[in-house]
């Protein structure tokens, strides 16, 4: 019998050496689905760049995935053992990218790291070195799991995976604005949606934003070259200084575009405030009094 379900994208995200525990994520959640999609009224679609992305010429490869899939999923899934990936312009590497622009859009991102044996032969120590690093800025940011086997990580993800889609507040509000759509006029719809983008911004991004669109400033944040790494500009402000502040302004300068509170070309050097961009920030300072 046919029943109404709404569809959530998860994006599944991982290098190459963990080919058996995407296999394994994508079969928890169609068992999710089995057992959860008619009750809920909740329907979770796996996504995996090979499966989900066709031969295209139209610019950078991670960037398509980004675009043509990544930005349309609302879970993403991350999985490492000994391999951290293939860097790309933006990024330590795609998984990495994926995971970043994620997080950045204030969307719920569940990382899971496999402590199992490896042979000493076959590991890169370049490459798992960049793992551990990379484990430690997850672990700045949020909660990830270790798994012992592939067994282990079924157990853990099936479980963790029901955790998230009930209880995070990005799926309650999604469940709430379900209920509420029909019977919301426009004009307030369109004030909880700024709500809620203001809800997904760092401190950092907030400020950033407010800066740019002050009555003073020129609506404007300019990211340029300076030597050891990129400084960000904004209301006759700089922000940055280090390459610890440096790598903590340029994220809350990706929340704000993949919020689409900015604009900006293909250099990603001038970035120009929306309409929407301006809204938050009045909306902002407002509720800073």
């Amino acid at each position: 019998m046919p029943y109404t379900a709404e569809i959530l994208p998860v994006m599944i995200a991982s290098p190459g050496d963990v080919a058996e525990e995407r296999a394994i994520a994508t079969d928890v959640i169609g068992l999710w689905n089995a057992v959860n999609s008619i009750a809920t009224g909740t329907f979770l679609s796996a996504v995996r760049w090979e499966t989900h992305a066709g031969a295209e010429l139209s610019g950078r490869a991670q960037g398509i995935i980004n675009e043509r899939l990544l930005d349309h999923c609302d879970l993403l899934v991350g999985i490492f053992w000994t391999k951290l990936g293939t860097p790309t312009s933006e990024a330590e590497s795609g998984t990495v990218e994926e995971i970043q622009r994620h997080v950045a859009a204030g969307k719920p991102t569940m990382v899971y790291f496999s402590v199992k044996p490896a042979a000493p032969d076959s590991i890169d120590h370049e490459q798992y070195q960049r793992v551990k690093d990379f484990k430690a800025w997850c672990r700045e940011r949020g909660l990830t799991w270790d798994y012992d086997n592939s067994e282990d990580f079924r157990t853990k993800f099936s479980h963790q995976l029901g955790l998230i889609i009930h209880n995070h507040p990005y799926f309650r509000a999604i469940k709430q604005e379900g209920v509420a759509s029909a019977d919301t006029e426009p004009s307030a719809a369109a004030s909880n949606d700024k709500e809620k983008v203001m809800g997904r911004l760092s401190k950092e991004a907030k400020e950033l934003l407010v800066a740019a669109a002050g009555k003073d400033a020129s609506g404007q944040i300019l990211n340029v070259a300076a030597i050891g790494g990129q400084i960000i500009q904004a209301g006759g402000h700089q922000f940055g200084g280090n390459h610890r502040e440096n790598a903590l302004w340029q994220f809350a300068l990706d929340q704000l575009e993949n919020n689409k509170l900015v604009s900006t070309s293909g250099k990603h050097q001038i970035y120009k405030v929306t309409h929407l961009g301006f809204e938050v920030a009045d909306l902002i300072q407002k509720e800073a009094g």
